[in-house]
Formats: C-alpha cells, structure tokens, sequence
C-alpha cells in the first residue's frame, strides 16, 4: 500500500512539474488566451496537461503568419528552462 501512495504522490508531482512546463513555454499573450477559455479552471484543478496542449496548437496554428515566431519562441524557452535547470 506504501508504495502505490509513493507512485501516485510521484505521478501528482509529474503532472504538475509537466503543466508547469507547458505554461511556462507559452508568452504571454498564448497564457492569457488559454487562461480566458471557459473550461481553464478545470483543466488547472486537474493539471489536464493534454486539453491545454490541444488548445495551445489551436491558438498558435490559428495564426499562420506567426507559425515560425511562434515555434522559434517556445524553442527558445525551452532553452532557457534547461539552462536555468543545469545551473540551479
């Protein structure tokens, strides 16, 4: 019993620290769109990390015009976590 509360307190801690990632990687322009959308609340109480992403491409892909900004943006925070991970 031990050890499936242990899993599942890890799986928890994944969820969040991969919800995190995907918000943290959007600017801030992206973040308040996903956060206007009706079901935000929910999909943040259950760190529903897939309808986020599902909304984050429709928001981005939306914009055609911006579809190399936009990938060259979240490359680019994707980096800068990483840097900040492996000196921290």
């Amino acid at each position: 019993m031990n050890d499936h509360l242990k899993t599942e307190r890890a799986l928890k801690n994944n969820l969040r620290s991969l919800y995190t990632v995907i918000i943290a990687l959007c600017d801030a322009e992206v973040k308040n769109q996903v956060k206007g959308l009706p079901n935000y609340k929910e999909w943040d109480k259950k760190l529903d990390s897939m309808s986020i992403l599902k909304e984050i491409k429709k928001i981005v892909g939306s914009n055609n015009q911006h579809a190399k900004y936009n990938k060259a943006r979240v490359l680019m925070n994707l980096m800068d976590i990483r840097h900040v991970r492996k000196f921290t």
